[in-house]
């Protein structure tokens, strides 16, 4: 799983001016390994500049690791802080974490439930709604590179970039807690 800065095929690149061409050292190392890409979720593209959208970030594996994780699926991330997005490899997407599932003894779990409120408490007054503001950022940005992937605009452009900057800035407010 990685930047590999290779195309391995036609479909993995858009572009106004070039079509895509497989890389044929990393189209042979593909091959010979017997790896297959991972499927993937949400965009198609992992990094872009102007019209030009190319897949250069992927996830591979074999028939024994597929075997292993059957359910295996890539998501791309929006993209942040770099011109690549990141991806998220999730072994059981299926499993939802049961917080009735956790016991704790009560007097520990009564703690931990007055200082989690005292903290969301705090974090709304002092930061507003941070998770929910960066999670609405992040989905406004998926779909404003969902639709630059269709389509060239300037509008769509500029939008994504006021986002990203937006977005960093929450990150950063998130960083310092």
């Amino acid at each position: 799983m990685g930047d590999f800065n290779a195309i391995l095929s036609f479909a993995d690149k858009q572009s106004p001016c070039t079509k895509g061409k497989r890389c044929s050292l990393f189209g042979g190392f593909v091959d010979s390994c017997e790896l297959q890409d991972l499927v993937f979720s949400s965009l198609a593209f992992t990094w872009q500049r102007g019209g030009t959208f190319v897949r250069l970030d992927r996830a591979l594996e074999n028939d024994a690791w597929m075997t292993s994780f059957p359910q295996a699926l890539v998501s791309h991330l929006p993209h942040v802080k770099s011109d690549h997005q990141p991806i998220l490899l999730s072994t059981r997407p299926d499993l939802n974490m049961d917080k009735d599932k956790w016991t704790f003894a009560s007097n520990i779990a009564d703690s931990l439930n007055k200082f989690t409120t005292y903290v969301k408490d705090w974090n709304k007054d002092v930061y507003g709604f941070l998770g929910s503001h960066k999670r609405q950022l992040m989905r406004e940005l998926n779909n404003i590179e969902k639709a630059l992937e269709r389509t060239d605009s300037s509008f769509l452009a500029r939008k994504e970039m006021e986002v990203r900057d937006e977005l960093k800035n929450v990150l950063n407010h998130e960083d310092l807690l």
